[in-house]
Order: C-alpha cells, then sequence, then structure tokens
C-alpha cells in the first residue's frame, strides 16, 4: 500500500507521458510563428512549475503539437526559459545575498552552469531534430519509479 506522501505525486510520471505524445507529432519543417501558438508554449511552461514536470520536455512538445515550425521549437523553448532563470536568480540574491569573499566562486559557478547548459540544449535540440525526444521517456519513467520507490 502506499504512503500518503507517495500518493500525493500524480506527476511523477507527467513528463513521461509528455515526451510519449512527441513520438506521433508530425513536425511543421517552416512557416511563421502564431501569436497564440506562442501563448499555449508559454502556458506549457507555466504548467511546468508543478514538480515532475520538465519544462524544457513540456514546452518543445506543446510547440510542436501546436505547429511551430521544428528548426524554432528549441529556441522557443530556452529562450523562454531565460527571464524565468535571471528573474529567479535575481530574487535569490535579494533574499541571501552571498558575502563579498564568495563572488568570485559564484562568478565561475555561474559560468560553469551556463556553458554546460548551452552543451545540454544543444544535445537536446539534436534529438529533437532527428525526432527522438520521445527516447528520453524510459529514462524520465526510471527516475519516476526510483523517486516513488525511495521517497
Amino acid at each position: 500500500m502506499l504512503s500518503t506522501h507517495r500518493a500525493r505525486r500524480p506527476t511523477t510520471f507527467a513528463t513521461t507521458a509528455v515526451l510519449l505524445v512527441s513520438r506521433w507529432i508530425r513536425p511543421v519543417k517552416g512557416g511563421p510563428v502564431p501569436g497564440w501558438a506562442a501563448l499555449a508554449v508559454g502556458a506549457a511552461q507555466a504548467a511546468a512549475v508543478v514538480p515532475g514536470v520538465s519544462r524544457s520536455g513540456t514546452t518543445i512538445v506543446v510547440a510542436m503539437l501546436v505547429g511551430v515550425p521544428l528548426a524554432r521549437v528549441g529556441a522557443l523553448s530556452f529562450l523562454l526559459a531565460i527571464p524565468a532563470i535571471v528573474a529567479g536568480a535575481a530574487l535569490e540574491l535579494v533574499r541571501h545575498p552571498p558575502p563579498a569573499s564568495a563572488w568570485a566562486g559564484a562568478g565561475l559557478g555561474m559560468l560553469v552552469a551556463a556553458l554546460s547548459g548551452y552543451l545540454a540544449m544543444r544535445w537536446v535540440l539534436n534529438w529533437v531534430a532527428r525526432g527522438r525526444l520521445h527516447w528520453f521517456a524510459p529514462y524520465t519513467a526510471a527516475v519516476g519509479a526510483a523517486v516513488l520507490w525511495l521517497v
């Protein structure tokens, strides 16, 4: 029997389901991005604040579903993250300013995070371009199962 703690995690496999949906989407090759499509992708980003829901996976799949051209899907998804990341970092710095001695380490950490984030973004976009985003679904399912089992 599941404990109440585990039972309160209905979104554990949400990302797996979203990634599986991408398997059956036929991407659009070119054309403009309609304003309503950008709003749909923004709404998907807002929905991704729910624990267990991948922001990038959700926005990429929703962008594909609403007909955003494949060449712009990843850029739209990742560009949408910039305001949220910058605002979150700024809020954290205001709430918990680091001591002066920590700025060098924090700057180096931000540089490494930006570089690794860029490389991860390029890697994911390569999978999107090949139509293989759904290949991440077994991984997310395994992680979801591990979370349910261990937490």
